[in-house]
């Protein structure tokens, strides 16, 4: 008999033509060797295609303080939150790239720093006015996928190719994304509460704190509407 210790997981879904073409372009242009920053960022994006977003930052460390010859590298896979384990084996095969083909003075002090994005949870309270009280509910599920969809950083923004590493959407944006939602006949009130998930836990955070942060991506929180 067969006994499967632990869930399946990792893997990719089939690339398009143009997710292929942007990660194995950067092979081409990187020549073969890893020096600057989109070098790096290139290099990490093509060792894997469950990767879909890579940021590089030198000088600092992965909470963005201030770290004298250190490479920060953020990492947004596809199959994202899927805990420590899954990342390590997808992030594997470019530590290894990097150990080969970048300045030893960065591979072989251990400079270079590979990380999986900040998450940060946006939880937004939405003060409207819809056309009748029988279709709270109807209007609040309505919300929470609009919400769910526009905030998705794989897929989500209005033209449906996520959020980069380090773009947050501010409160005009989400404003304008659930304006249209069905039912509501206006928006009087729109206020937003921001959580931050590391391997430290989760925590409250200031927006405009968390907005300057180099690797955060946005999630959303369940929210809550009043009327």
């Amino acid at each position: 008999w067969v006994t499967n210790r632990k869930p399946i997981s990792g893997g990719a879904d089939m690339e398009t033509i143009d997710q292929a073409a942007r990660r194995r372009t950067g092979e081409l242009l990187g020549m073969d060797r890893i020096v600057t920053l989109e070098d790096f960022e290139r290099a990490v994006l093509a060792s894997n295609r469950n990767i879909c977003r890579v940021k590089c930052a030198a000088h600092v460390d992965r909470y963005n303080r201030p770290a004298e010859g250190k490479l920060a590298v953020a990492v947004l896979l596809r199959e994202y939150r899927q805990g420590g384990e899954l990342f390590d084996a997808v992030v594997r095969s470019a530590r290894d790239l990097i150990a080969r083909k970048s300045p030893m003075a960065l591979a072989g002090a251990g400079q270079v720093d590979i990380f999986e994005v900040r998450y940060v949870e946006i939880f937004v309270v939405v003060d409207a006015v819809i056309e009748d009280y029988n279709v709270y509910h109807e209007t609040h599920q309505a919300i929470s996928r609009r919400l769910a969809a526009f905030l998705d950083p794989i897929t989500g923004n209005f033209n449906g190719q996520g959020w980069e590493i380090g773009q947050l959407p501010g409160r005009e944006l989400i404003y304008n994304s659930i304006k249209t939602v069905k039912n509501i006949k206006w928006i009087r009130g729109l206020h937003m509460f921001t959580y931050v998930t590391t391997e430290r836990g989760r925590q409250a955070v200031e927006f405009d704190e968390i907005r300057r942060d180099a690797f955060p991506v946005p999630g959303c929180g369940e929210p809550e509407m009043i009327t």
